[in-house]
């Protein structure tokens, strides 16, 4: 297939899933062009919506106190390893997994840190929360199960991804809630708007990868075809085994994406943001940890 029929629909009624995408060295640069661009544009979104939930009166109120340069210099230094490694072992293709809503997470919390906006974390929590709750119950399920039973890590056993860069750079599913609950804990914790803000950062990056990322990716030098299906943008992860979730799967972008837009985020992140807020409220009320 040529990179020009790239992101052609099987079908005109998009009731298909796209066609693979030869994804080859040459598409490099067009690569790092998007994930740039949507990391830039999901960064600038955020701080907007910093500015008009935790500063709604124009003051750009800031918690000077709520500066962890180590931190931040320990995120930046994850994430660049994570991509390097990830496209040092896969190719280019790989790269548009750094527009996943968990890696621009990060993201936000390097952006908090240095400019002392512990806004931000909350949102980056509540775009994680469903997804890595779903994680230690997979992982503390697998010894006595034998498998991963809500599929939320099954991913890391496809073909494509049994890698060192896979797997110990997925790591942060595990340590990025604690290190965020460490870090908020005197500063106010999750912030009573994280959830509003990440369902609209969550529903930018899926129109975002819908229009600008492959459904899947075809490499040359792999007998089989990647999924990719960055922040679910054209259909609800393949592993999640809830029929009325796949209604809208493949349809058109303004029927699909504003269901996924609602249902996705109340279904994936609106209980476990519950449960996160909870654990933060929790944390900055406990009387064993005041002072």
């Amino acid at each position: 297939m040529s990179a020009s029929a790239a992101y052609a629909y099987s079908s005109p009624s998009y009731r298909g899933p796209p066609l693979p995408v030869l994804v080859t060295e040459k598409d490099l640069p067009r690569a790092l062009l998007v994930v740039a661009l949507g990391t830039l544009l999901a960064a600038l979104l955020a701080l907007q919506l910093d500015a008009f939930y935790a500063a709604p009166d124009g003051s750009e109120k800031q918690d000077a106190a709520f500066y962890y340069p180590n931190v931040g210099y320990f995120l930046a230094v994850y994430k660049a390893l994570m991509v390097l490694s990830r496209y040092h072992g896969h190719g280019t293709y790989i790269l548009y997994e750094a527009l996943w809503g968990c890696n621009i997470a990060i993201v936000f919390v390097i952006m908090a840190v240095f400019f002392s906006k512990p806004f931000l974390v909350g949102v980056a929590m509540a775009i994680v929360s469903g997804d890595q709750l779903l994680w230690y119950i997979d992982l503390l399920s697998y010894p006595f199960m034998g498998k991963f039973p809500t599929g939320a890590v099954t991913y890391l056993t496809y073909p494509e991804n049994r890698s060192f860069s896979k797997i110990f750079f997925a790591s942060h599913h595990i340590w990025f809630l604690p290190l965020c609950f460490k870090i908020t804990l005197g500063h106010g914790g999750m912030h009573e708007s994280s959830f509003v803000a990440s369902c609209i950062v969550t529903t930018f990056l899926a129109a975002y990868c819908r229009l600008l990322t492959p459904f899947q990716a075809k490499v040359p030098y792999a007998d089989h075809i990647v999924y990719l299906n960055v922040n679910g943008a054209f259909e609800f992860w393949k592993d999640i085994d809830i029929p009325l979730l796949h209604v809208f799967d493949h349809r058109h972008p303004l029927v699909y994406l504003p269901y996924l837009a609602v249902v996705g985020n109340l279904v994936a992140n609106g209980l476990p943001h519950m449960v996160l807020m909870g654990i933060s409220l929790t944390l900055q009320f406990h009387p064993m940890l005041q002072g």
